[in-house]
């Protein structure tokens, strides 16, 4: 046994004692040569969050706007409450598009996609309010949105809205 394991061998003798009392015993002992001790406070869940949801789509310049290229932008983080039960849906959301001069911004994308969590509305709604806002923000020449809902009910739905139509 090497020298790391013997010196938390005795951590296994511990009394069944609160976890705080635990901690202040662990504390006290002897740290092994190996360890390091961590001073700085470790991050909390806040401060990992990375944004607010946000109606609000930032665009960036396209950098080939002569081109005919296709974006893809995919993510299975699409939620909202059905109306008639307040359950909530899960979708994956794939947005396809030939971009003009604008381009969607992913962070400000997925804060927007959060923003239907707590909303109540129908699949074919959702799919076609995100199809409205992106083309308004982007001016595409073409976009597809499409979404693919979840088994409710035994029936899987997949709604596709396209500009133009």
């Amino acid at each position: 046994m090497d020298e790391i394991d013997r010196s938390w061998r005795w951590a296994l003798a511990l009394p069944k004692i609160s976890p705080l009392c635990q901690s202040e015993l662990l504390s006290a002992a002897p740290t092994p040569a190996v360890s390091r001790r961590i001073t700085e406070p470790s991050p909390t869940a806040a401060d990992n969050v990375p944004g607010d949801p946000s109606k609000e789509l930032i665009t960036v310049p396209n950098p080939e706007p002569g081109r005919d290229y296709e974006i893809v932008c995919e993510t299975d983080e699409l939620t909202c409450l059905c109306p008639v039960t307040g359950q909530p849906d899960f979708a994956t959301i794939r947005i396809t598009y030939i971009p003009d001069e604008l381009l969607v911004e992913l962070k400000s994308l997925k804060m927007y996609l959060w923003t239907f969590r707590n909303e109540g509305a129908f699949h074919e709604a959702v799919t076609n309010t995100i199809l409205d806002d992106l083309v308004r923000a982007t001016l595409p020449r073409r976009m597809t949105v499409e979404t693919i809902w979840k088994v409710r009910g035994g029936i899987a739905t997949t709604v596709t809205a396209s500009h133009p139509a």
